[in-house]
C-alpha cells in the first residue's frame, strides 16, 4: 500500500506507548472507513464507527481517537479500522489475521463482534498487554 515504509520491528507495546506520551502523540486512533462499499456491508442500520464512538463514550477512554476517512481501498474486504499511535500505522501479529496484517487493518468490521475484538485491541495496546509492529504514517486518502 502506498505511504506504508514497512519498519516492522516488533516492539513492546508499553514502551512504545510510554514514549509515544511522552512526545505528546499518545493517543490512539481508531481510523473508520465510511465509504459507500464499506457502509454498505454493514447489517442493518450497523455502523462501526458509531458504536466505536459509543465504547469510548460508556468505558471512558480519552486515550482513543476514533476518525473516518471515505475511502481506504480495501472495499472488498470492508468495513475497515486502522489503527495509528503516534503518527504510524500499527498491526497486530497475534490479534490479527494474516490478510488484516498485509492490508495493515481490521476488516469485516460489520457487526458488534468485529467492533469488540478492534475495541479490545485499542485496549490492550494502551495497556501494554499486546505486541504489535509499526509500519510509519497512513497512506494519504
Amino acid at each position: 500500500v502506498q505511504g506504508f515504509s514497512p519498519t516492522m520491528n516488533e516492539i513492546s507495546t508499553k514502551a512504545a506507548s510510554d514514549s509515544a506520551k511522552t512526545s505528546g502523540e499518545g493517543r490512539l486512533k481508531l481510523i473508520v472507513c465510511q465509504g459507500s462499499s464499506c457502509e454498505g456491508r454493514c447489517r442493518g442500520m450497523f455502523n462501526p464507527k458509531t458504536e466505536l464512538l459509543q465504547l469510548a463514550e460508556t468505558r471512558g477512554s480519552s486515550d482513543i481517537e476514533i476518525e473516518e476517512v471515505y475511502c481506504m481501498n480495501l472495499c472488498k474486504k470492508g468495513p475497515n479500522v486502522r489503527m495509528v499511535l503516534g503518527g504510524d500505522v500499527v498491526t497486530f501479529p497475534s490479534l490479527m489475521t494474516e490478510i488484516e496484517q498485509r492490508r495493515k487493518a481490521f476488516t469485516g468490521i460489520g457487526g458488534d463482534p468485529g467492533v469488540q475484538r478492534v475495541w479490545g485491541a485499542a485496549t490492550s495496546i494502551l495497556d501494554g498487554a499486546v505486541q504489535y509492529e509499526t509500519h510509519g504514517p497512513p497512506p494519504e486518502t
